[in-house]
């Protein structure tokens, strides 16, 4: 039979190691979602930007027609 110490030392090893295991799990789990959720902002500012840069060239290319077009009247 193993002693109650030998007992204590287990039971105690075997509780920090689980302990350790769940806040190890924790912290990763909540590391993985703040990545993902500055993924996800950072792909939605992508997007604006992207939104934004189309306008912008659709604004270029309405300028330059309207321009071409004053050309032609001359």
């Amino acid at each position: 039979m193993i002693s109650i110490l030998t007992q204590e030392r287990l039971l105690g090893a075997s509780l920090g190691v689980v302990l350790t295991g769940v806040v190890v799990f924790e912290q990763r789990r909540y590391i993985y979602a703040s990545i993902s959720q500055n993924q996800s902002q950072l792909s939605l500012s992508r997007s604006e930007n992207l939104y934004l840069e189309k306008n912008h060239v659709l604004n270029l290319l309405i300028s330059g027609t309207k321009q071409w077009i004053r050309h032609l009247d001359l």
